[in-house]
């Protein structure tokens, strides 16, 4: 398969995903679409992560007999700043890894390609669709892994707890 046609298949995904979010949930992402898409999204999470983190938190506390609830809500933090740092890190590298195959090839990443002295108009609407199409690609990833972790612990947690 072509770049050229890559890319259209890319943007006709991205076409449909905007249709579906601005249908169902009124918002719309695109490389217009400026700061308060972002801010918006950014602060839905920001109040999802807020509630479950304060709930993973209690249960991992209140899971163990007190003279061991240090220990327990420390595991709680370490492993949730570990999986961040490790999602920020994959993730990060495969937007990084998309925009390094489709960008205009001026530069590495799009700060540098935005940097780069010279650079001609025409290339940096190309090269904002190809950073914005590596972070879809990614946040898609994200959605999946977190899908299938949700199902894996559906099948593998007990339904009824001990005791």
């Amino acid at each position: 398969m072509g770049y050229a046609k890559a890319v259209e298949q890319e943007r006709q995904v991205i076409r449909y995903n905007n249709l579906i979010m601005h249908d169902r949930c009124g918002i719309q992402y695109h490389t217009e679409s400026g700061v308060a898409a972002f801010v918006t999204s950014t602060m839905i999470a920001g109040i999802g992560y807020g509630l479950s983190f304060n709930l993973v938190a209690e249960v991992a506390v209140s899971a163990v007999p007190a003279e061991r609830a240090g220990a327990a809500g420390s595991i709680a933090e370490t492993s949730n700043e570990l999986g961040n740092a490790l999602s920020i890190t994959l993730l990060g590298s495969l937007a990084a890894l998309n925009f390094r195959l489709h960008g205009p090839g001026v530069a590495g990443t799009f700060d540098e390609t935005l940097d780069k002295a010279g650079i001609a108009p025409d290339l940096v609407m190309p090269a904002r669709e190809a950073f914005l199409i590596g972070l879809h690609i990614a946040a898609g990833m994200g959605g999946v892994l977190m899908l299938i972790v949700g199902i894996v612990a559906l099948i593998w947690l007990p339904r009824k707890l001990p005791g």
